[in-house]
């Protein structure tokens, strides 16, 4: 969770805050000062709505980023000497979706992988990402 204050002058300061476990009781009074504080705030859908409505101001934004509980994206294309990294393929895939991506995926590298190739270059020749 990121909260940010605009000042006059438009600069911001940024402040970048655990919400721990989620209990709106065991935040920080610091990181509670902050949110109240706050113009913008910057977070994900795993920090509880119950955090924001408590201590995030009304009149404050509140942008969401990153993925929420139960959705994540998936990423092709690395190599295993890490001289190419993944990148993403799908975005906020449930379990189910990720499998049957997955199951698919590794069915087309079977059939079409030339001698020796490895996955991520597999990824990378069919053009995936």
């Amino acid at each position: 969770m990121q909260a940010i204050k605009m000042s006059e002058q438009t600069k911001a300061k940024v402040i970048f805050a655990g919400a721990g476990p989620g209990d709106p009781d065991l935040i920080t009074m610091k990181a509670a000062r902050y949110l109240q504080q706050a113009d913008v705030v910057l977070t994900d859908r795993l920090v509880s709505e119950d955090i924001l409505n408590r201590y995030v101001s009304a009149e404050a934004d509140i942008i969401y980023v990153g993925t929420a509980l139960g959705k994540y994206n998936l990423h092709l294309g690395g190599d295993h000497e890490g001289n190419r990294l993944n990148k993403i393929y799908k975005e906020s895939l449930d379990e189910d979706a990720i499998l049957n991506e997955l199951d698919g995926l590794f069915a087309d590298f079977k059939k079409e992988r030339k001698d020796n190739e490895k996955f991520g270059d597999f990824t990378m020749r069919k053009q995936l990402v």
